[in-house]
């Protein structure tokens, strides 16, 4: 009994002994934490100042990137990379960089550890869209555009640079229902009017594209470049009253050389109002008059032939040959102005020559048509009739 009274003591003892290691082991990762090296005020001060000049470096990197001057810019973004590996904006502007600088190879490694690292960098999945943009991966840059539009929905230019690629890559259409789905989101915002504008214009809906654009700048998006582009499609869509007004003030307020696709929807509409003297006033200013483009020279024909003038709409027609021999317009000018002077061959010669350049302008053919009507080619007119009429149906 004396025995078993000892034992009893013993497992007692025991359990006492394995309560306090259970208790004494838990306690000590705490004791452990509490005896840890904690930074002391320099280091502390150290860590602050480092991260004031991470920003102040990001932020004149950033600077110089924006004026051109990349070299300094990587230096810079280098730097704030080195006092912080960690810090996304500077690692997203070092991969900028790359991109300006041309060195693709580098800068995709970058981009493709950032996302690695941090699959939420909604800038970062941006900047490689614009990278595999750059090399043509159409479906890559559209998946990176869209991921980054997914993690910001509220940031507008994820959102139009997917849709502009989804254009670029072919398929325009697509572009505008990836905007057209957010328009409630973005109705507000000129921007959005603009992208979206652009993308009809790119699938041939010119009346959508200016009604857009006029919403822009109603909104106060008063961009020059908006404002000639809507210019262009009101002269493109057949609309020269409102194309003259609108491209007249345009190019009344130019400063130095005029843009020559401007002066010629301007002219084109002139001369479409039957306004050829005024055509030619305009062309033969010296700001605007060129004699090494065919285009301009093409125009000015235009309008001295509806003057009648038309042995000098002939020598220009001449000139802009020689100057583009592949610019179908100068031959299918030339076309009616032989026939306008019964000149036959040289009349057939410029229209079938348009045709080979254009052999699916219908325009072309009609004009064919007209010129083998006029002089008397019957059978030679309905066969290229029938010819036309396929293009239409």
């Amino acid at each position: 009994m004396k025995q078993f009274d000892v034992l009893l003591q013993d497992v007692g003892r025991m359990a006492r002994f394995v309560a306090f290691a259970a208790l004494t082991f838990a306690a000590l990762p705490l004791q452990l934490a509490c005896n840890a090296p904690q930074p002391t005020r320099k280091e502390e001060i150290r860590s602050a100042w480092d991260e004031q000049r991470g920003t102040m470096k990001v932020e004149l990197a950033s600077a110089e990137l924006r004026s051109g001057r990349t070299d300094a810019a990587l230096k810079l973004a280098n730097e704030a990379v080195a006092l912080d590996p960690q810090r996304l904006e500077a690692r997203e502007l070092q991969a900028q960089v790359h991109i300006a600088l041309g060195d693709l190879r580098t800068a995709e490694q970058q981009l493709v550890a950032l996302v690695t690292d941090t699959p939420d960098a909604a800038k970062a999945w941006f900047l490689l869209g614009t990278l595999h943009e750059r090399q043509r991966e159409w479906d890559l840059a559209s998946d990176d555009y869209e991921r980054a539009a997914a993690i910001e929905p509220d940031k507008l230019d994820y959102l139009a640079a997917w849709a502009q690629c989804q254009a670029s890559a072919g398929d325009a259409a697509k572009g505008v229902q990836t905007l057209e789905r957010e328009q409630q989101r973005f109705f507000s915002e000129p921007a959005f009017h603009a992208a979206i504008a652009s993308l009809y214009q790119s699938t041939g809906d010119l009346p959508r594209a200016i009604k857009s654009y006029r919403a822009a700048l109603k909104m106060g998006a008063d961009e020059r470049a908006m404002n000639e582009k809507l210019g262009l499609l009101l002269s493109w869509s057949g609309k020269p009253d409102e194309a003259i007004e609108h491209l007249g003030s345009l190019l009344a307020d130019a400063e130095g050389p005029v843009d020559e696709s401007l002066a010629t929807a301007y002219v084109g509409a002139l001369i479409a109002k039957n306004q050829p003297r005024e055509a030619l006033q305009w062309l033969r200013r010296p700001a605007l008059k060129r004699s090494d483009s065919a285009a301009m020279l093409v125009l000015e024909a235009q309008a001295l032939a509806a003057t009648e003038d038309f042995k000098a709409a002939l020598d220009l027609t001449g000139r802009a040959q020689k100057l583009a021999p592949q610019m179908a317009d100068g031959w299918l000018l030339a076309a009616g102005l032989h026939a306008r002077l019964d000149q036959k061959a040289e009349a057939l010669e410029c229209a079938e020559q348009t045709l080979r350049l254009a052999p699916d302008n219908r325009d072309a053919w009609r004009i064919y048509v007209q010129i083998l009507e006029r002089f008397g080619e019957t059978e030679s007119a309905r066969i290229a009739r029938e010819r036309m009429d396929s293009l239409s149906s």
